[in-house]
């Protein structure tokens, strides 16, 4: 792959896995020539604020604020707001610390001026100090929904937080992807990609979301020659 060939390299990303590759790619490439295309799919409203956990994984590790620990959230964090909720008897099994709460706050509120989420991240990835371009797969709401064989269909997060992703799943669908539109940027950042690169994030609920917004994939098969897919063997615990 050669980023001085003036367009950019553009990785298809969830969040974990993804966020560490990005985070490797821009220790040896200008990161101003990487994109990520972010999966927004597990994205979630609670407590009245708009939570994008793959976005916010990718901006924080690529900020150097991520918490390595738990590979999830800020570090130096600290959880005042989430005793206060618990005190309440409120619903406290999605954890938030105090200073993810206010990158919640911040986009919740561009949400309700009407401020895109393409837009939204932009101002956070610059307020972070971010040079790779991390642009939300769309701009429209996508949720993915997991049947269970215990609980019937229930939402992503409600899944893989609050039951530790311990039900026997029998599909996942991603509620609203047909009337989904890629994000502006989305097609263009494709088409004009020198080499695109699928994260080892997960197939199913990282990848599989993205894909199935009307026009990526199309967009994707006309570069399958300047591809390559990476996967996790989560069995070796490596790549």
């Amino acid at each position: 792959m050669n980023s001085s060939q003036g367009n950019k390299i553009v990785v298809l990303s969830g969040g974990v896995g993804a966020a560490k590759l990005l985070q490797g790619l821009a220790n040896v490439i200008d990161p101003t020539h990487i994109s990520a295309i972010v999966n927004v799919a597990d994205d979630t409203t609670l407590h009245g604020l708009r939570i994008c956990p793959d976005l916010d994984t990718v901006t924080y590790t690529l900020a150097g604020e991520i918490d390595a620990e738990k590979g999830w959230g800020l570090k130096n964090e600290s959880w005042k707001a989430m005793e206060m909720l618990k005190t309440y008897g409120g619903l406290d099994w999605f954890q938030l610390g105090d200073r993810d709460i206010g990158t919640h706050m911040y986009r919740t509120h561009r949400l309700i001026q009407g401020a895109s989420l393409t837009t939204i991240t932009k101002e956070i990835a610059l307020s972070l100090d971010v040079h790779v371009s991390i642009v939300p797969a769309s701009d429209d709401p996508i949720s993915t929904m997991v049947t269970s064989s215990e609980l019937g269909e229930i939402s992503f997060q409600d899944y893989f937080v609050r039951h530790q992703h311990n039900l026997q799943v029998s599909d996942v669908r991603f509620d609203g992807i047909e009337k989904a539109k890629p994000g502006p940027e989305v097609l263009d950042i494709i088409l004009s990609a020198s080499s695109i690169i699928i994260a080892p994030s997960n197939p199913i609920v990282s990848i599989g979301p993205i894909l199935a917004i009307p026009g990526v994939l199309d967009a994707l098969k006309t570069r399958k020659a300047n591809t390559i897919a990476i996967f996790w063997d989560y069995q070796r615990e490596s790549p």
